[in-house]
């Protein structure tokens, strides 16, 4: 990762998601689970640059993000456990 635009634990601390870019590449969202080292990129819409992680929800489903050309906008991550395993 060249940049770390932002990032944030979840409530459980078993996860961080952050933004980021590598090189001329588009912009990252990715969720790490911290005990295995496991990567998920989460794909983000067309045209979306310089995201940033804001939130999860306390129950760790959603992630919250906002992207300077929209308004608040929340990916769900059900399964996430089951994703990055």
């Amino acid at each position: 990762m060249d940049f770390l635009r932002s990032a944030l634990w979840d409530p459980s601390s078993q996860f961080i998601a952050y933004t980021g870019t590598m090189g001329k590449n588009p912009e990252v969202f990715r969720v790490v689970e911290v005990s295995s080292g496991a990567e998920r990129d989460l794909p983000l819409p067309d045209g979306i640059r310089l995201a940033r992680v804001t939130d999860w929800s306390r129950d760790g489903t959603l992630i919250g993000i906002i992207a300077n050309q929209s308004r608040w906008e929340y990916w769900v991550v059900q399964g996430l456990q089951d994703g990055v395993r």
